[in-house]
């Protein structure tokens, strides 16, 4: 977490007014930062976005960091959860080469599920780095805006490893689904196609 020391330029900065913003914003929306321009944006809940969009944060992170500054008897207004943001996402970009990488086996998924109301609800986070069985691994969260549970996809690179599923409601049990993939049989999209209506009914597991 950020404390107050003198302000130095970092690749990429988050404002206090893109967190006042993000808060204001709908539920489900995504504080991004944009490869190609190096701007920080709030994105309404969607999955159409690719690989050059990095998820900074969701906007329910911001109910954990400030919680977390208040228990440590930190400041926690738009400029301070800003710096921490500022740092998660600084922190990320250092591993950002191979995320990009693996969030291209992410987008086709994100497509198949935006029609559906479903997306992205979190940063990607990457295990792995290979070779052998260290196998890179990317995990992705989903949810609907507003609903009361997340899926939480783990992709190995060129699927040679089981797509991990895990499903959780707010107050619910946790469903799991581990799926293996002849990669060398099956085409990515029918891949693709069966990862996303398994993350969709999971999440039907959990509506009302």
């Amino acid at each position: 977490m950020s404390t107050s020391m003198p302000h130095q330029r970092r690749p990429i900065e988050v404002t206090a007014d893109q967190v006042a913003y993000l808060r204001r914003a709908e539920a489900g929306s995504l504080l991004v930062w944009i490869e190609a321009s190096n701007e920080v944006q709030v994105y309404a809940p969607t999955g159409r976005f690719g690989e050059h969009r990095m998820i900074i944060a969701a906007q329910d992170a911001l109910e954990g960091l400030t919680e977390f500054r208040d228990e440590e008897g930190w400041p926690a207004g738009d400029t301070e959860l800003a710096e921490d943001l500022t740092d998660i996402a600084n922190d990320w970009l250092s591993g950002w080469p191979q995320v990009r990488v693996l969030t291209a086996m992410l987008t086709p998924i994100r497509l198949r599920l935006d029609p559906v109301g479903i997306y992205p609800a979190d940063s990607v986070h990457l295990e792995g780095r290979g070779p052998g069985p260290d196998q890179p691994r990317i995990t992705e969260t989903y949810a609907r805006p507003g609903g009361n549970a997340a899926v939480r996809v783990t992709v190995p690179l060129g699927y040679t490893e089981p797509v991990r599923i895990q499903a959780h409601g707010m107050n619910g049990p946790v469903s799991e689904h581990i799926m293996l993939f002849d990669y060398q049989v099956m085409r990515p999209e029918q891949i693709e196609a069966k990862v996303a209506a398994t993350v969709a009914a999971h999440l039907a597991l959990y509506q009302d």
